[in-house]
């Protein structure tokens, strides 16, 4: 064995295991690091000494346990941020329902809102729900005519429907910011919201028109003319109310033409408030579910106003009653019977004579 000052080598006796050259170790002594160094043919690998690699994996350790604490806090975090907007769609969904409910309690009633969250209005043959942010709310027995979808500011109009008795309040939802255009060449009167832009125009004036952006035109009692090139980049829905009847169109971007989206509605009951209905509603399918719904709150308060006919018994006026049992009778059966594209012909003018007969007489009213 050789020694020097600085370096003591250690030549272990040759072992011959697989053709393997001897092993040797070089080791520095003295030195803060003591460096290993194993060679062979293939191999000349170096590494340090214990307490080194104990360091290399404290801070291996801490690497990791430093990335599950980061994924750990990302992971709680995302979820707190989706539990809070669950929350805040909950709470929103709560107090839309609760106002939506006071609006029907009060009759003729109009309020300016703002709407944080945007409303989806989404409404098949038989079911109509509002969603948002994609959580469905049905409407159950509230009648709401709306566009598709509403944020931002909105108008809401609460109006009494009666026939001639109060069946229910509709609920209309409109877009503060859309201007409705009424093209007709004719008197056509459509009561509005005080609060809501429209403007009455003739076809020519149609032709002339620069600015299509977020407008719906109702065409009543005319032929639904070819829009200017310059409302190609817009998507604008109409309809044609021609009497009874309500068609649903819609121009697509690119265009300049409507197109018919829906078979012609008949209106069941001569009433403008169903007009306006359809003014406000971008969807057929919502409008034409929303009028059963109205039928159906029709066949449910005459048979209890012809039950509570049935229980007076006042003497002076059993003939009165007679008639009135016969009036709602047919209400029940028109109501009761009722299919799509149907006007119903109920005996408003002569219920409300006979109610005014009875009250003259001094008899407990039919309504």
């Amino acid at each position: 064995m050789n020694s020097n000052t600085n370096l003591s080598q250690e030549v272990y006796p040759q072992t011959k295991i697989n053709n393997f050259k001897p092993l040797k170790i070089n080791r520095q002594v003295g030195g803060i690091k003591k460096l290993h160094e194993f060679k062979t043919p293939y191999f000349n690998v170096q590494f340090f000494n214990k307490g080194d690699i104990e360091i290399s994996f404290y801070w291996l350790f801490v690497f990791i346990v430093g990335a599950v604490i980061l994924s750990f806090f990302f992971v709680v975090s995302n979820r707190a941020l989706n539990v809070s907007e669950d929350r805040s769609v909950i709470e929103f969904s709560r107090n839309f329902n609760a106002f939506l409910i006071s609006m029907l309690q009060s009759q003729n009633s109009e309020k300016a809102l703002f709407f944080d969250q945007k409303i989806d209005f989404r409404c098949n043959p038989s079911f109509c729900e509002y969603l948002i942010n994609d959580k469905g709310t049905p409407f159950e027995d509230k009648v709401i005519f709306a566009p598709k979808s509403i944020s931002g500011s909105v108008v809401v109009l609460a109006k009494s429907f009666d026939v001639p008795f109060r069946v229910a309040n509709i609920i209309y939802l409109f877009s503060s910011s859309k201007k409705y255009y009424l093209v007709s060449d004719n008197n056509f009167t459509v009561e509005f919201p005080e609060k809501i832009s429209y403007e009455f125009i003739d076809v020519n004036s149609l032709g002339r028109m620069t600015d299509f952006d977020d407008v719906k035109f109702v065409f009543l009692n005319t032929q639904i003319p070819s829009l200017p090139e310059s409302s190609r980049k817009h998507e604008i829905f109409g309809i044609l109310v021609s009497g009874n009847n309500v068609e649903f169109y819609v121009k697509e971007k690119g265009s300049v033409y409507f197109k018919k989206v829906s078979n012609s509605i008949i209106l069941p009951f001569d009433d403008l408030n169903l007009v306006l209905g359809a003014v406000v509603s971008d969807d057929a399918d919502l409008f034409s579910n929303q009028l059963s719904s109205l039928v159906k709150r029709v066949n449910t308060v005459s048979l209890i106003y012809l039950n509570r006919v049935k229980s007076f018994s006042s003497n002076n006026c059993v003939g009165h009653y007679a008639d009135a049992e016969r009036l709602l009778q047919k209400y029940v059966d028109e109501s009761g019977k009722f299919s799509q594209n149907k006007f119903m012909h109920l005996p408003k003018d002569e219920l409300v004579g006979l109610n005014n007969n009875i009250i003259r007489d001094s008899c407990p009213e039919v309504f």
